[in-house]
């Protein structure tokens, strides 16, 4: 393997280094969310930075932060004090099923959590613009060994937060944005090869880019509300994503794909978004029984784009037959 070594990298101010990125686009978005009272950033280890610890705090941006670095704190390392922590609860989380890295499970998640003061790195460069301590609340997050299976790594997750967690419900609240985060990358490979496949656009523009950017987004954040709302228990109106004629639409295709048994019926009520994530799921050629993996990003991809065409014909059919 080739390793490139920049010269001075380390010695670089923060605002020089690529991983000023991580601080930069949560500072704009505070600026440009001003009346919004609060906005918390979620970041995974990538955003584990001294410098943007403090910057993000300086800007008014709260932040949860998952650990990468065995830091040195007040009293050792991070790593041993922890185990220091009360132990407030447990709780379990459903492994996603989406996940091919992991075998699907409830996985039983002990919680524990304490306040640290971490030093300043001695490497930072320009020190004098950053405390030499920062005060930090630590949930530290580990799988009870009796949940994990045989040859699979327990879920271990020690996150930062700048938020007050005095409580295991504030402390569940920290662990349950920091799970958000998922949604995100699943939005984002849902907006690459896996899904809309923008990357493959030749457009050579950064206004055409942009533009088409924006549509390829709404076309996987429905994408990604299908797939999210397909068990029926997220409550929502097909509404939220589709038309008024659209749905009419698929109440017309609806007994293309339901057979004559209960079991191979749409199993949802009309009003819930799940009735419209089946119907999409069958045309994107999911066989509808209860049996078989849930449909995911690619299934539903596939038949969100077989619906629209399918909807193109079926308003022209509609026409016709009005005249």
């Amino acid at each position: 393997m080739l390793k490139i070594k920049l010269n001075g990298y380390k010695k670089q101010a923060f605002e020089s280094k690529e991983s000023w990125r991580w601080a930069k686009r949560a500072v704009e978005s505070r600026q440009r969310l001003e009346e919004v009272p609060t906005i918390t950033v979620v970041q995974d280890r990538e955003g584990d930075i001294y410098e943007s610890f403090c910057t993000l705090g300086q800007n008014n941006v709260e932040w949860i932060i998952r650990s990468s670095h065995n830091r040195l704190i007040e009293g050792g390392k991070l790593r041993e004090q922890i185990d220091n922590f009360p132990k407030v609860g447990e709780y379990d989380i459903i492994i996603n099923f989406d996940n091919k890295k992991r075998i699907k499970r409830n996985a039983r998640l002990e919680v524990s959590y304490g306040t640290v003061e971490i030093y300043r790195p001695a490497s930072i460069v320009n020190a004098e613009k950053y405390p030499q301590t920062l005060s930090v609340q630590v949930v530290y997050v580990k799988e009870k060994a009796d949940s994990v299976p045989k040859g699979e790594k327990a879920i271990e997750w020690i996150l930062y937060t700048s938020h007050c967690v005095n409580n295991f419900d504030e402390a569940k609240e920290i662990i349950y944005y920091y799970r958000l985060r998922w949604l995100i990358e699943d939005l984002f490979r849902t907006l690459k090869s896996k899904g809309v496949n923008y990357e493959a656009s030749e457009l050579e523009s950064g206004k055409a880019l942009r533009k088409l950017l924006v549509m390829a987004l709404m076309a996987a954040l429905q994408i990604l509300q299908l797939r999210q709302s397909r068990d029926g228990t997220t409550q929502q109106s097909p509404s939220l994503v589709f038309s008024q004629e659209e749905l009419e639409c698929m109440e017309d295709i609806l007994p293309r794909f339901e057979g004559q048994t209960e079991k191979q019926k749409n199993p949802y009520p009309r009003n819930n978004l799940a009735w419209a994530s089946w119907i999409i799921a069958r045309l994107g050629g999911w066989k509808g029984y209860a049996s078989q993996r849930p449909p995911g990003v690619i299934t539903i991809h596939d038949g969100w784009m077989r619906f629209h065409h399918l909807f193109d014909g079926w308003k022209i059919a509609k026409d016709v037959y009005k005249r």
